[in-house]
């Protein structure tokens, strides 16, 4: 239990900073920038994760479970993960090559009808293939029960120095263009990617140590390959479930009407960090336990993690609900203020998600990624054909509410699927006097 509450604490500690910190880089900007320009930022943030989800195929969740399963039988992980570092190095690659001959252009122009995005489309896509890479070197260290170095590489450590490098500038009065900001993001990135590397060979060469005669057998392989696609096919849909709403009002609403969504949007990821902290902190274990099949004990981890992610969630929802107009203006300037309904709307349905707990994660763990792939593709599509049809109608508070409502449909339903099919219980109990009682049995 004191390694589990660890690794959260870790987890929490890198994600924490890197979320505050992306939230403070925001608020510069807003300064920095003009609300047209904040928009075309936006924009191209969320096109950036998207390509490295594109990118790296599948291989973020993956990458955990398969380097989990070799630790647990000598297998030889140096071995390992330079396969998957080649694997992920190929795919990259190759669609980096499809954007940057012409299609990456396009969609700057016809889909986000942003010439500055057009022009400087080669840093977009080198930003996203450093983003790609920083993925499965993160996830092979939170493998190795290195979860800080796991959640400083999901983006936290870059938005770290990233802010410093803005507070710098913003100091010096030193004004920055969007090439300035994208050539930033471009050298920050790769810098942490060349340092993790080597943090990564060198702990897995001590697991070597300890391993087997055998590298890379036939059942690891294919225990990578198997699960990437469904997990890739539920990246994908679990990102634009949120950010095609995003690119729905960029296009359609105009750039200044992305900045103020866009900006509801990066107060929601705050909202979002309780359960996303839990479960980089929790995934590494949760595998341990079904392996050992240490089942009842699993459950009442989880079910303790989401009471106490969703009490955090409340206690911040309700600051949100009661100042959310005050902070955006604050944060972001005048005109802001306008995402205070749309802010609380999709806060209701992240209340649910964090409710539900790490179902989700638990699916990945216990390879039944295809049924949690599915009711991803199914309420994803469901909610951006809404969003498309009547984003004109209702607005960006419209837009909002039927995101919210997404969020919460598709995580009851997957809560549901986890408690049928793998008999545990992953939701908060509503009950505090519960936590108690849990206590005792973990550590019995």
């Amino acid at each position: 239990m004191v390694k589990v509450i660890s690794s959260i604490a870790w987890s929490s500690f890198y994600k924490l900073g890197g979320i505050l910190a992306a939230f403070f880089s925001n608020v510069i900007l807003a300064r920095l920038l003009t609300k047209e320009q904040l928009g075309v930022y936006f924009l191209t943030f969320s096109l950036v994760m998207f390509l490295a989800i594109i990118m790296r195929l599948g291989s973020k969740q993956t990458t955990l479970k398969t380097v989990t399963w070799a630790r647990n039988h000598r297998i030889r992980i140096s071995s390992l993960v330079t396969k998957i570092l080649l694997l992920s190095l190929t795919s990259t690659l190759a669609v980096a090559l499809v954007l940057v001959s012409g299609l990456g252009g396009w969609v700057a122009e016809e889909v986000f009808h942003s010439t500055d995005m057009s022009r400087n489309m080669l840093l977009i896509v080198v930003w996203a293939v450093m983003v790609s890479l920083a993925a499965p070197i993160g996830e092979s260290l939170r493998a190795l029960h290195f979860p800080g170095w796991g959640a400083a590489m999901d983006m936290s450590l870059c938005n770290i120095l990233v802010i410093l490098v803005l507070i710098g500038l913003y100091i010096a009065k030193y004004e920055i263009d969007y090439s300035g900001l994208l050539i930033i993001w471009v050298v920050v990135v790769t810098t942490i990617n060349i340092l993790a590397i080597g943090k990564l060979f060198k702990e897995a060469s001590s697991f070597d140590g300890l391993a087997g005669k055998n590298s890379l057998n036939k059942k690891i392989r294919m225990a990578l390959f198997q699960g990437a696609f469904p997990v890739f096919i539920l990246n994908i849909s679990t990102y634009l479930l949120v950010n095609a709403s995003l690119w729905a009002v960029g296009n359609s609403l105009g750039h200044e009407e992305a900045a103020i969504y866009g900006a509801v949007i990066k107060l929601y990821n705050i909202l979002a960090l309780p359960l996303l902290v839990i479960n980089m902190g929790l995934e590494p274990y949760m595998a341990d336990m079904l392996f050992s099949g240490q089942k009842k004990r699993l459950m009442h981890i989880l079910k303790m993690s989401a009471s106490v992610g969703l009490s955090i969630t409340l206690a911040v929802s309700l600051v949100f609900v009661v100042f959310g107009e005050q902070i955006l203006e604050l944060t972001y300037g005048g005109g802001f203020g306008e995402g205070y309904s749309s802010l609380v709307v999709i806060l209701l349905g992240n209340i649910v998600n964090v409710w539900t707990g790490s179902c989700a994660s638990l699916l990945i763990i216990s390879s039944k990624e295809r049924i949690l792939a599915v009711l991803y593709v199914v309420g994803a599509t469901s909610c951006i054909i809404v969003v498309i049809l009547f984003i004109r109608r209702v607005g960006i508070t419209g837009v909002a509410g039927v995101v919210g409502l997404s969020i919460a449909l598709i995580n009851l339903a997957v809560w549901f699927v986890v408690r049928q099919s793998i008999g545990i219980d992953t939701s908060a109990y509503l009950n505090p006097l519960r936590l108690r009682e849990t206590m005792k049995t973990i550590n019995a």
